[in-house]
């Protein structure tokens, strides 16, 4: 659900955590992981765990890991592209160079955006 708040430049996070898509301002989503393998997704005030969509594949029967730690960063950078895209084909078809070019360099906490995956995305589709 968009809610507009104000006009503002397109494709830009203001201070409250609003970003500008075509022209209306609507709530970012915030990823948020701990070297626990915890990984958190925040819409608005609303918190709650990323779901591993083992669903989809299972690259791993732990969950998730990221960076140079435990655990297969593959189910992360499914996990991640399946909730921003809201696509699972196209998470399935992104997953493995998405982790090759972000996951696999986060650092043992991390924060990514909604729009910072998105645009990962398309860029890696673009490089084809």
């Amino acid at each position: 659900m968009m809610s507009v708040a104000w006009q503002h430049e397109p494709g830009t996070a203001t201070a409250n955590g609003r970003i500008g898509v075509g022209g209306l301002v609507v709530s970012e989503v915030f990823y948020c992981g701990e070297r626990a393998g915890q990984v958190t997704v925040r819409r608005g005030e609303m918190k709650h765990s990323l779901d591993p969509r083992f669903d989809l594949r299972k690259h791993s029967p732990n969950g998730f890991g990221w960076g140079n730690g435990e655990g297969r960063p593959e189910q992360l950078s499914l996990a991640l592209l399946a909730d921003a895209l809201q696509n699972e084909g196209r998470a399935l078809q992104l997953h493995h160079r998405f982790n090759e070019r972000v996951v696999r360099i986060l650092p043992e906490r991390w924060t990514l955006t909604r729009s910072r995956i998105l645009a990962y995305a398309s860029m890696l589709e673009q490089d084809g």
